[in-house]
C-alpha cells in the first residue's frame, strides 16, 4: 500500500530514479567577479518493470510481484527493460544584488534517452537568502 513505501504523493522521497541504477554525475563551475557558469552532465543507467513484472524500478510496487521471488542471488543492476539517459545542463548566471544573492540567469538543458529526447530553456532571475543548497 502507499503507507508501506518511502513516498509523497507518488513521487519518491528518496532519489528520483528510485531504486535499480547507477548514475554518474560530473559538475563543473566557474565564477569571476560578477558572473558564474555551471555545467553538469549525469549519465544515468536504470531498469524499468516490464511484462507485468517487478524488477526493482517501481517503488510502489509489491514484493510479492518481484521477478525471481524465490531467489536472493541472481539480480543485477538495471535488470528489466534497461534505460540509458543523459542529461546536459549549462547555467550562466550574473550577480545583481549580493546582498540577497539575487542573480539573473539562463539555463538549457537537454535529456536524452531510448525512450524521449528533450529540451528546456530557462531564463529568469532567482534569490537564495542563505547558501545551504548542494547538489549531491
Amino acid at each position: 500500500t502507499s503507507m508501506q513505501n518511502y513516498g509523497h504523493q507518488n513521487h519518491s522521497l528518496a532519489h528520483p530514479l528510485e531504486s535499480n541504477f547507477t548514475e554518474g554525475l560530473l559538475i563543473v563551475g566557474y565564477q569571476k567577479s560578477n558572473f558564474d557558469i555551471l555545467v553538469q552532465y549525469h549519465f544515468q543507467r536504470f531498469g524499468k518493470d516490464f511484462n507485468q513484472q517487478n524488477y526493482g524500478g517501481n517503488m510502489f510496487s509489491s514484493y510479492n510481484d518481484r521477478h525471481n521471488n524465490n531467489s536472493v542471488y541472481g539480480h543485477v543492476i538495471a535488470q528489466g527493460k534497461e534505460i540509458r539517459q543523459q542529461i546536459f545542463l549549462s547555467r550562466i548566471s550574473m550577480m545583481l544584488f549580493p546582498s540577497t544573492n539575487t542573480k539573473l540567469f539562463a539555463q538549457i538543458s537537454l535529456r536524452h534517452s531510448s525512450e524521449i529526447t528533450s529540451s528546456l530553456i530557462n531564463i529568469g532571475i532567482s534569490s537564495n537568502l542563505w547558501q545551504s543548497y548542494t547538489d549531491y
